[in-house]
């Protein structure tokens, strides 16, 4: 593709001299860091896509493309100090950073040091530089130095050696790295120096921000530290794009655009930013993302209102769900505050310890006791509402009122259609690395009974996407193992129990025996709603939670309407 709305170009001073940047678009500020040994044209198909939803800048790092050359030997910190000057100059405050090879290093040491300025980064394609690296490349020859010829010959052979990372369809793209490289001949391996001398295991572990680690599935050079660089970020997710390598940027843009946007426009950013993308209720809601560590695995969760006096309420979203379901609702319940878990988030460390919905359950107490959160109210849809029920009957006191949303005290008697759909899903998990994209979306389309907008749509297939299969899996298979009938009576909260009338799992019959085993308990169905009535029957969902957490309750009221 070719693009020629590319924004305005300009040059800032930084302490290494001027850099030349391109910029495009308004809203959250995303900085653009390109691959040794090319310029900001690496990003130019990308920039006009970004542009639709962010204020983005392109960069040369110093010593490329038309920003300046410092003295040699240049280091990472250099291009670092360099990129930061410029955020300055730009008058820039928290910005995401998005790094494609060398630039992703960049990324890494610009998140270590001034973490208070990064909202949330994706690394793409970057190798993992620690000491048993720097030991194999530094006998590696150099892929780009190539010696002058009279007979222009040596572009010939700067040709040859990079020819064989990309596609053979698209010399397009190879004319355009071998013009950024002829710029700076003399010194088109700095950049890979640079990277080979910098001391990364000292510097990525105080990366605090949402991190996405992005490569594609034919980058050679990068895929095998994909999940070393996971598992050494705290929550980070990974992603691979297919079809694609070493020039993933400028090969396929819309793809690696995509994989940005959908990342980017999701929890890392702030809810001003993320809820147009997430539900059909627009929201200007500040919400906060955090996090906690506890035996090895990361468990992240997202606040509003953290302040207002009103009972704190928890939201637990649905497995193939996620923790943006609960937006809209969120979004309602403005006297309180509220606290939406993302039960994904284990699955970026060691999940080993997450023994199901049960370890869950115990993370989720963790956060309370983090929190300083003695009472809660509880929300848990499918999953959800699983790990809610596990919650209010082993820590009874910790809960003051109970929301169960299509979800049962067992699995037994569910749905044919959906069991089988979740079988082909868990059947996934293999050798192949998972389920295709395309299963993903026919499993999460099957909780609503009506589509949702198309961003939203693509921000709930994301998630589940970016979750690792086998996480998915193991916690889906020890909750259809499950009875917690006996346990029913030890839940003291007054519990309101949701269904949808056309829900592809749970049936009425769930929902009786909830509302039969629970002392204090109540239960509706809403009518034309689906697994998720938070989505298709957003108001009506509000009104029902809303009475029921406000309400009084002085006597079990399991007849009355179940």
């Amino acid at each position: 593709m070719t693009t020629t709305n590319l924004g305005r170009h300009g040059f800032a001073d930084t302490r290494h001299g001027q850099a030349h940047y391109v910029e495009q678009g308004h809203g959250f500020p995303v900085l653009l860091l390109h691959q040794t040994p090319r310029s900001w044209d690496e990003y130019r198909d990308v920039i006009p896509i970004l542009g639709e939803s962010f204020h983005v800048i392109a960069m040369d790092t110093m010593g490329f493309g038309s920003s300046a050359r410092p003295p040699m030997p240049w280091s990472v910190e250099m291009f670092a100090e360099s990129a930061i000057d410029l955020c300055d100059a730009l008058g820039l405050g928290r910005v995401s950073i998005v790094g494609h090879h060398t630039g992703a290093v960049v990324a890494v040491e610009i998140a270590a040091a001034h973490p208070d300025r990064i909202e949330a980064l994706v690394l793409s394609g970057m190798p993992f530089v620690d000491a048993a690296r720097r030991r194999i490349v530094a006998d590696r020859a150099p892929i780009d130095h190539v010696v002058p010829k009279a007979d222009g010959s040596h572009l010939e052979r700067l040709w040859n050696n990079r020819a064989p990372y990309y596609p053979s369809d698209r010399p397009d793209l190879l004319d355009r790295l071998v013009h950024d490289a002829t710029g700076v001949l003399d010194s088109v391996e700095e950049g890979h120096l640079a990277v080979n001398r910098y001391l990364m295991e000292e510097r990525i572990g105080l990366i605090t921000a949402p991190t996405l680690v992005l490569c594609g599935e034919l980058d050679t050079f990068s895929l095998p530290d994909q999940p070393a660089i996971t598992a050494a970020l705290t929550g980070a997710r990974s992603d691979v794009l297919p079809g694609t390598g070493v020039p993933a940027v400028d090969h396929k843009p819309e793809q690696f655009a995509s994989a940005v946007r959908g990342f980017l426009a999701g929890p890392a950013l702030p809810a001003a930013a993320t809820s147009q993308h997430t539900t059909p209720r627009e929201t200007e809601m500040d919400i906060r993302s955090r996090s906690l560590t506890m035996d090895g695995t990361t468990l992240s969760y997202h606040v509003s209102r953290s302040a207002a006096a009103g009972v704190p309420t928890v939201f637990l979203h649905p497995w193939f769900g996620c923790w943006q379901f609960w937006i809209s609702t969120m979004d309602g319940l403005a006297d309180r505050p509220c606290f939406a878990v993302d039960f994904y988030s284990p699955a970026g460390g060691d999940w080993s310890s997450v023994d199901g919905p049960s370890g869950l359950a115990d993370a989720v107490l963790h956060m309370l006791d983090s929190e300083g959160l003695d009472q809660v109210d509880l929300v848990g849809n499918s999953v959800g509402g699983i790990v809610a029920q596990i919650i209010a009957s082993t820590a009874p006191d910790r809960v003051r009122r109970l929301v169960l949303v299509g979800t049962g005290a067992n699995t037994a008697g569910a749905l044919p259609a959906f069991a089988e759909t979740v079988d082909r899903w868990t059947a996934g998990v293999g050798d192949n690395g998972g389920p295709s994209r395309e299963a993903i979306a026919d499993t999460v389309g099957m909780l609503f009974t009506c589509r949702p907008e198309p961003e939203a749509w693509e921000t709930y297939v994301q998630a589940v996407s970016d979750t690792n299969a086998a996480y998915m899996g193991s916690v889906l298979n020890a909750a259809r193992r499950l009875d917690l009938t006996p346990d029913l009576p030890r839940i003291t909260a007054p519990t309101l129990i949701l269904r949808g009338t056309e829900d592809c799992a749970r049936t009425a019959a769930h929902a009786a025996a909830l509302a039969e085993g629970i002392p204090v308990a109540h239960a509706i169905e809403m009518d034309g709603a689906g697994h998720s009535p938070m989505i298709d029957h957003p108001d009506e969902f509000l009104r029902l939670v809303t009475e029921h957490l406000d309400s009084e309750f002085a006597v079990p009221y399991a007849e009355s309407n179940g």
